[in-house]
């Protein structure tokens, strides 16, 4: 699997979409600097493991981003500055077969970069 980075990493229970008070304080920091400077962008992109069928882990994934978004925007980051993505299951979780493994593909990456 590739390297994942925690600090830019929302990361989830086995089917869930809730974000965790822990991982919330994540959010908090990337939702300050995105209304400290207007011009970046930020992309979520949501994964899953790979545990159930491909349409069902499209839809976790979906809500996983979905529930990200709605957090950043309860912080005050602007719509126009989100951008959504979904993966569904990790594209290399045949290698990943330990439940630790697993707990780091349930995630959303957030990217914060200036637009093109």
């Amino acid at each position: 699997m590739a390297e994942v980075d925690d600090s830019n990493s929302i990361f989830f229970a086995l089917g869930s979409s809730t974000v965790t008070p822990g991982e919330r304080g994540k959010l908090t920091q990337a939702a300050q600097r995105l209304k400290d400077d207007r011009e970046l962008d930020i992309t979520l992109i949501g994964h899953t493991d790979d545990n159930g069928s491909l349409s069902l882990n499209v839809a976790v994934a979906d809500a996983r981003v979905a529930s990200v978004s709605a957090v950043l925007k309860s912080l005050g980051v602007r719509t126009q500055q989100i951008k959504k993505k979904v993966s569904g299951s990790e594209k290399s979780a045949g290698v990943c077969r330990s439940e630790a493994c697993r707990q780091k593909m349930r995630r959303v990456d957030l990217v914060i970069s200036k637009p093109d």
